[in-house]
């Protein structure tokens, strides 16, 4: 385990970040690959072209075990990371270094300005002692208050179909299919619902992540109660 807080390791090798660069070679300028090896090429051009959020939550010490990190703190971290977009390539800095045969890349970093910025919010959600006040943490994180809805409610995983959901259509219509596809794969409650009549849910939060499951598939999600 990398002894680095929160997001400030080198991801390099993590996997969780797909890049592509381009290098010229410039023998013609040196005494350079007459052994048949350049040793002065150079990169031009760097581009991160996608960010897998989940790899990069895996990858996090949370200066605690990883079989210590509970199921709502796995979510919680992820809400923390997509709400400071880690998804978004532009928030990722690529180093390129001297190497003995021409530059190389040498270290892939999120941006400084966020690094900060997240681990400050890990460490609170973290400092938090029920599941109920990390849940509140990230809704206030991204949406600056607390519906009231869903206020002094505790929490529990249930499972559900889409059929038992009630939730905004034409809002649940107008998703973003790149988002919706980040999810697909993925494993934690899908969002928050509170129960109404007939057996029905409504969905708080959550559209994307449960966008993404099949209608006749069960899915976890939080229900507020």
């Amino acid at each position: 385990m990398k002894k680095v807080f929160g997001v400030s390791a080198d991801f390099r090798y993590s996997g969780a970040v797909k890049y592509d660069y381009e290098e010229s070679r410039h023998c013609w300028e040196a005494d350079c690959g007459l052994d048949g090896i350049c040793r002065c090429s150079t990169i031009d051009y760097t581009k991160v072209e996608s960010v897998d959020v989940g790899c990069v939550a895996e990858e996090l010490y949370l200066d605690k075990p990883k079989n210590k990190v509970t199921d709502v703190e796995n979510y919680c971290v992820e809400r923390i990371l997509r709400i400071n977009k880690v998804w978004n390539a532009s928030n990722w800095e690529i180093g390129v270094g001297r190497g003995y045969y021409g530059e190389e890349i040498d270290s892939i970093y999120l941006c400084h300005s966020l690094i900060g910025k997240i681990n400050k919010q890990l460490k609170e959600m973290l400092a938090l002692k029920t599941a109920k006040a990390k849940i509140y943490y990230v809704l206030n994180l991204e949406y600056g208050y607390i519906l009231d809805a869903i206020k002094n409610k505790r929490f529990r995983v249930v499972k559900i179909k889409k059929s038992n959901l009630v939730f905004q259509r034409d809002h649940y219509t107008h998703l973003d299919s790149d988002t919706v596809a980040d999810y697909f794969e993925w494993g934690l409650p899908r969002g928050i619902c509170i129960k109404e009549q007939d057996e029905k849910y409504r969905l708080i939060d959550g559209y994307h992540r449960v966008g993404a499951v099949s209608d006749d598939k069960p899915f976890k999600i939080y229900l507020a109660y």
